[in-house]
Formats: structure tokens, sequence, C-alpha cells
């Protein structure tokens, strides 16, 4: 990367849009043409890739050019005629008409620093009519410190995510996908799970609307077993529902709409039970092979308990005070609960108040011996909402923190909504959910411990 100053000549590799753009009057560079070398005159901006110059044509140009550690989008509209002509995901070129009156969108799930150029605004929008020549408009995306990587797969909202015993990342990501610990794509396939798991192994339980599948390290389908009727259901679409745990010993627990059924490590069916969930769906399975279930009584919600032969357990009362939250249980059998309602939520011995009168959605994971802590502020919006996720240490002192914000326009409301948390061994702590920016697509953040 080169970075000048004042007016000096910045030189820039552009590329084309994406795929499946075609070339009008003012349309962007056609899919599959060649990479387009431009001078370009402006303060400021990062060399994407250096090239010899080349004098810019008279008819007029855009160049959209994405900077910064962080991932976006940014869209191209016609203010007119409410016609998209592009929405960038890396450094784009248009060719727009003389006198076009455009509307400039940018979006990032990290941190959104601006835009700049020849359409210069610090929200996300800005309006720009096209002139003769070469125009360049900048959009800034940055990373906070402690954020390792951030995805934008597509697809649906990502609703469940694990880390696996190596620190792979297993996500509901157009199937089930296995990323790397540096963020690449190790492999993926078309399950259709709603909830997955990591196990003993390295090994991988998914939850389907009608099974529970058990796949090898490597992606490969080891066992596939009808659900029983006790464990069909997947949650109410809240997010941190966590409702799939794994023993060391690769047994599997489901807690559904109207109970919880366990499986052992060769998919043999063990034992289902009752238990009324009523919106919670948690479940761990300890150290020693007790299965802990979340259930709902009055405000708090308790623990109902079974062995691992399905033998009754006492329970326990009022692991949270509010009724809408997640618990987990660590490698060393500690118990983590974070809850919400009426007004604040609470997790680790620290509570927050939010401006919800009601709950805000929250989870928690165990990260080493680290734990994550989430929760939004509220959960008016289907677009975007602010949240913060708190990193404390074993003794409670807080570590790190961080916030997603929500960047909003007239029209647009742009930002993330998480729906899971997770923890590595390593310390690491990862979260998926939504993005919504110009497209509507999975996000993946990763954090470093």
């Amino acid at each position: 990367m080169r970075v000048t100053h004042g007016l000096a000549v910045v030189v820039i590799l552009l590329s084309a849009c994406h795929a499946g753009l075609e070339s009008d009057s003012a349309g962007a560079t056609e899919p599959g043409s060649t990479d387009e070398a431009v001078a370009i005159q402006a303060p400021d901006l990062e060399a994407a890739g250096a090239t010899d110059a080349v004098d810019a044509a008279t008819a007029p140009r855009l160049v959209i050019a994405l900077f910064g550690t962080g991932v976006g989008e940014v869209r191209v509209t016609d203010v007119d005629t409410f016609t998209e002509l592009a929405t960038c995901r890396r450094n784009c070129i248009l060719r727009p008409t003389e006198g076009q009156h455009l509307e400039i969108v940018a979006a990032t799930p990290s941190i959104y620093k601006g835009l700049a150029g020849a359409c210069t605004s610090a929200s996300p929008t800005c309006d720009l009519t096209v002139g003769p020549g070469l125009s360049v408009v900048a959009a800034t995306f940055a990373t906070d410190p402690k954020e390792q990587w951030t995805l934008l797969p597509g697809g649906s909202p990502i609703a469940s995510a694990a880390f696996d015993g190596s620190g792979n990342l297993l996500a509901t990501s157009r199937g089930v996908t296995k990323l790397s610990p540096t963020g690449t794509v190790v492999w993926r396939i078309g399950l259709a799970a709603c909830s997955v798991a990591a196990g003993p192994g390295d090994t991988i339980y998914a939850q389907t609307a009608t099974t529970v599948v058990k796949l090898a390290p490597d992606g490969t389908r080891l066992w596939t077993r009808p659900l029983d009727p006790h464990a069909v259901g997947c949650g109410d679409g809240e997010g941190f529902i966590h409702n799939v745990a794994v023993g060391s010993d690769g047994a599997v627990a489901i807690h559904g709409d109207t109970g919880v059924a366990r499986w052992d490590t060769n998919g043999n069916l063990s034992w289902s039970a009752p238990v009324s969930s009523l919106g919670e769906f948690g479940v761990a399975i300890e150290p020693d092979g007790t299965v802990d279930v979340a259930v709902l009584f009055d405000e708090p919600i308790n623990l109902v308990r079974f062995a691992a032969d399905g033998t009754p357990l006492e329970g326990i009362d009022h692991i949270t005070s509010q009724y809408h939250g997640m618990f987990v249980v660590d490698a060393s059998g500690r118990l983590l609960a974070t809850a919400s309602g009426h007004g604040h939520t609470d997790a680790f011995g620290h509570s927050v108040d939010i401006p919800d009168p009601d709950f805000a959605p929250n989870g928690i994971c165990a990260a080493g011996t680290d734990v994550g802590w989430l929760y939004q502020l509220n959960d008016d919006s289907v677009l975007a909402r602010e949240w913060t996720v708190n990193r404390y240490r074993a003794d409670g002192t807080l570590a790190w923190t961080y916030s997603g914000a929500v960047e909003t326009s007239f029209f647009d409301e742009f930002g993330t909504i998480p729906l899971d948390i997770a923890g590595a061994p390593d310390g690491r702590i990862a979260i998926v959910g939504q993005f919504t920016g110009p497209s509507f697509a999975g996000w993946i953040a990763t954090f470093a411990p």
C-alpha cells in the first residue's frame, strides 16, 4: 500500500465490481474484462496496486475505490429512475452519463470511516452529479485492533456457530461451512442445518428440521438419525439458542419444542424426556455426562437435569434472574449464564441497563478460560441493532469491550444483528448473524483474545 498526500497522483489498479454486471451507457465494467489502469488526481487516497498510469478518458468514468482493513459494500443508484447501477464489494469502474444524478451508499459490518473524493460524507450516503472525465469516490472501512477477520459469505443470516478443538469455526452458512483459524473456507456441504456443535476429535454435529447428523472432520457424513419428537424444533428466531450439546464421549443432546433427547456417539437413541421450553432451548452436557436443560419458570430460568442414562436428577433453580437468556458449561464444568428482561441484562456477576423495557437477545461463551458476553440494546429493528460484547477474565475482571453500531440515512439502516457467539479453546471469540447493507446476507466476525 502507498499513501499520497495533497494533490499527488495515485495510480490504482481497478477491477470490475463483480460478475453479472452488464455494460451499458451507465453500467460497470463488463464481466470478464481486463483490469483497467487509470491515473487519479485525488488527495489522501491509498494505492490499491501500482501500474503504469494512463490518461483518463474524457467520457465520464466513475471509480468506486474501497480502502482500509475492513470489508464493505458501496451501492450506486440513479436517483431519478431509482435504478441500482452497481453494488461494489471491491474496486469497480462505472460508465455513467454526464449530468446523471447518483446516490452513493456505503456500509460495513466493521467500522465506517466515511466517503471521500468526488462525493464526501461522514454519513453512509452522499449525492453526486456526474461531470465529464474521471470521478473517484473512496469508501474507507476500518477494523478494531481486536478484530481478526470478518466475512460476508452471502446467503441467509447465520444462526449458529461453534469452534472445534483445533480452532476451526463451524457455521450454518450456505449449509454447513468449516473455516480455518485464518478465515479460509476448508469445506462447505449443502446440509440445511439450523444448529451446529463440535464434538471430540473435531467431529461435527448438526440438527436439521428432521434429523441429527454427525460429520467427520473432513465433512464426510458418519451417520444420520431421525429426530425424536421431543427434539424437534430449533429455536424462536431471536438467536443464541445453543439447543445442541455434545459430551466428551461424543454423546449428543438436543432440546426441542417439547423436550430433550440424547443419542450416544454411534447414533443410538439413549433416551428422551418431555421438558417444557416456553421459548428457552438451551442444553449443555457436563464433563461427567449430566445433561442440563433450560426451562422457564415464571421469571427466572431453571435447569432440569438428567444423568447420562436418563435418570432425572435434582435441578438447579434460578440460574438466571431473568427470563430470556443462554447458558453453557465449559470444559472444566463451570456453568456460565446470561439473561435479560425488564430493562436490563445480566451475566457473570455484572448487570447492564438497556433501553428496551422488555428484554434484548443476549448470549455467552467460554473462550479458553475467559468468558464472552454479548447483549443487544434492543430488539426493535429487523435490519440492524446496537450491541456490545464484553470479554471477562476468569476472575471476573473486564479484559476488553467492543460495540457494533448502526449507520442510518434517510431511507436506510445499516449494520449487523448478532445471532450467536462462540468461543475457541485458544481464547478467540466468533460472532455470527446478519449484515444489512446494500445487500442482506450472513456475517461472521472473529476477535483475538
